[in-house]
């Protein structure tokens, strides 16, 4: 009820003036804990009104609420009475706060016994799945030895029960499949190699062995059985015992014998002895290895050397003669075979790794000392890291980097001519009118020119990538445009032949830091020649030194 209703019903009007002269007694309406309300208790303004409207009437009111009090008594009970309201109402908002509070609290523990339940059923989990796992693999390990349906399917039902897992679960993701004939063939093989056999294997010896599986048995030369289950078997050029290499050695090639020959008979003279068993073992490892790279279309320059040094079985390495050797540098092999002279460049441009024995007499001291004649700032300590920069400069990433540039270049040819194709003269705005006209009707050669200067900027973006001058290649394409004239153009274009120049010799400081020696070959190809010497002129514009490129450097340098 708002004082307004209160007014009213006790017969006084909007304007607070009683409606009979004498008040009649009334008492106040009984306070109870529902009539109470429990939020914030209203202010004194709220109870006035906005305006202060009800103050006078308020103050009328009080002798009538007060005279329905008889006495001090009256008074008293009053006030009781509104204090025991006031306390009980207290209490209630007590007890809601205390049930609120438990309710949270109750609701915290609820969560946190959630969280514990999730993160046991996640450890839960991740153990059946991996125990899940672990059974599948080893499933899949026992695989190979179901040979036949049935025991294909013994072995299903035995780990799908371990498993756990439903019907054919297993079967879909690992169908059976009948052995092929290269497991078919290793079985037999682990059993003609490691049983009694093994004796009887020879050259042109025959197994029996079910080739297309019809369940009957074929005569099968050995070499046939091995090959079918992709197991290298060779034989001893002395004494025609099979030799059996680990399943994972390479193929050897057809060369094998004779390099196992080459290696024996290197081996005894530069260390005057026959190999023990060990010593066999690697020399035939090596045989196997060297032969199969001799097989390989993409077999290396010093590999190949060094095949036709074993090949040779020491005696062209003696060809090299054993009188003082006087001359150096090129004169030094001048009267040495090609096959030698090949080799002591190698060891000298440590693409080779020198002779590991160099006994006096021996051909590896006779190859050293052709090496040092060849070479005199050779340094065998220094192969280990010499050999890595060589390998880095041929097919590493400075090689990379190398062609990177070589083709940059190329680009630049092309960019310089689709430049000239242009015809730009005179004002750069009139260029840019006549540029965007060509392109209107079709004319192609500023679509053309647009895509050599994008393929200059995307190759020297990957050459540079992650250095400072990445930024002066994204400046320089966004620079560069069809609407210049021919000199701007050609400026342009030999900015980026200043960049390309400082990264070769950055290339070439590095390899002559490393190596002690600048390099004996230019980084550029002879296509790369060509363009930078098309290029030529000044970068800077008038009173700039122009550029060639020096084929005694192999840099571009100003004339």
């Amino acid at each position: 009820m708002t004082l307004d209703d209160l007014f009213e019903e006790i017969g006084m009007g909007g304007s607070g003036t009683p409606v009979a002269s004498t008040p009649t007694p009334v008492s106040p309406p009984p306070i109870t804990p529902a009539a109470v309300n429990m939020g914030q208790p209203p202010t004194l303004g709220a109870l006035m009104g906005p305006q202060g409207s009800n103050t006078q009437k308020l103050m009328q009111l009080l002798p009538v609420l007060l005279s329905g009090i008889q006495g001090k008594a009256g008074v008293g009970a009053f006030m009781q009475g509104w204090q025991q309201a006031d306390e009980q109402i207290r209490q209630q908002q007590n007890r809601a706060q205390v049930v609120q509070q438990n309710q949270r609290e109750m609701d915290l523990r609820q969560r946190g016994l959630e969280a514990q339940i999730a993160d046991r059923q996640a450890v839960e989990a991740d153990r059946k799945a991996r125990e899940q796992a672990s059974l599948e693999r080893a499933f899949v390990g026992e695989l190979d030895k179901a040979t036949t349906k049935d025991q294909y399917d013994q072995l299903v039902s035995q780990y799908e029960t371990l498993m756990g897992t439903k019907p054919n679960v297993l079967r879909a993701k690992y169908p059976f499949t009948a052995p092929n004939i290269q497991s078919r063939a290793e079985r037999v093989w682990r059993m003609v190699s490691t049983g009694p056999g093994k004796d009887g294997i020879r050259p042109g010896a025959v197994v029996n062995f079910d080739v297309d599986g019809d369940g009957i048995p074929e005569h099968v030369p050995v070499e046939k059985l091995a090959e079918l289950a992709g197991q290298p078997l060779m034989y001893d050029p002395d004494t025609n015992q099979p030799i059996f290499a680990p399943k994972d050695a390479k193929q050897p090639g057809d060369k094998f014998q004779e390099l196992l020959k080459a290696n024996r008979a290197t081996f005894q003279v530069e260390k005057g002895r026959a190999p023990n068993a060990q010593e066999d073992k690697q020399l035939v490892t090596d045989a196997i290895n060297q032969s199969s790279e001799l097989g390989r279309k993409d077999t290396s320059e010093a590999d190949t050397l060094r095949l036709d040094l074993l090949r040779a079985e020491v005696d062209r390495m003696k060809a090299g003669g054993t009188g003082p050797i006087t001359a150096t540098g090129p004169d030094a092999l001048k009267d040495v075979d090609a096959g030698t002279a090949g080799i002591v460049k190698a060891i000298a441009e440590y693409r080779q790794a020198p002779p590991t024995m160099s006994r006096q007499g021996s051909p590896g001291a006779r190859i050293m000392a052709l090496v040092n004649a060849y070479d005199p700032t050779y340094d065998a300590k220094e192969y280990p890291a010499r050999s890595a920069i060589v390998k880095g400069f041929t097919s590493g990433k400075e090689a990379a980097n190398i062609r990177s540039l070589n083709t940059a270049i190329g680009h630049l040819g092309t960019l310089q001519e689709k430049a000239d194709a242009l015809g730009n003269a005179g004002p750069r705005i009139w260029n840019a009118v006549r540029t965007a006209g060509l392109e209107q009707v079709g004319d192609s050669r500023v679509t053309e020119f647009k895509a050599a200067a994008n393929a200059v900027a995307g190759e020297l973006s990957t050459t540079f990538k992650g250095t400072a001058t990445e930024g002066e290649i994204a400046s320089w394409r966004s620079a560069i445009s069809q609407s210049q004239s021919p000199q701007q153009l050609k400026n342009n274009i030999r900015t980026i032949v200043t960049l390309i120049n400082s990264r070769l010799s950055a290339l070439e400081d590095q390899y002559t830091s490393g190596m002690k020696k600048p390099p004996s070959n230019s980084f550029l190809s002879d296509h790369a020649e060509d363009v930078l010497k098309r290029i030529g002129g000044a970068p800077g514009g008038s009173g700039g030194a122009s550029l060639r490129f020096n084929p005694a450097t192999g840099k571009v340098e100003p004339q």
